[in-house]
């Protein structure tokens, strides 16, 4: 609901930044600081947003990975941060393309 919208991308640039980074890196590529460590890797945020709706994107996002048929590292985010900071995120991982 976000897309295109400065303030949101900027406000999703910041939560990308705390909560995402570490894992998924500066240019969403999937290749953060903590990326090595992971198995499996974390995905490319950038690449995945062209492949799947921006809803998917939220899903995943809310429910993380750990469920099958994912098994990943990538935590929920539902309860940790609100519906519209995920969104906002989603705004900034699309401004990156």
């Amino acid at each position: 609901p976000y897309a295109g919208n400065a303030d949101a991308i900027a406000k999703g640039k910041l939560e990308y930044t705390n909560n995402c980074l570490s894992c998924h890196g500066t240019s969403a590529g999937g290749n953060g600081p903590a990326a090595s460590a992971l198995t499996p890797k974390p995905t490319n945020l950038v690449t995945a947003l062209k492949d799947v709706t921006p809803g998917y994107f939220f899903w995943r996002t809310s429910d993380g990975g750990g469920m099958e048929p994912f098994k990943s590292s990538m935590p929920a985010f539902k309860g940790i941060l609100s519906e519209e900071k995920m969104w906002q995120i989603i705004s900034y991982i699309q401004s990156l393309n």
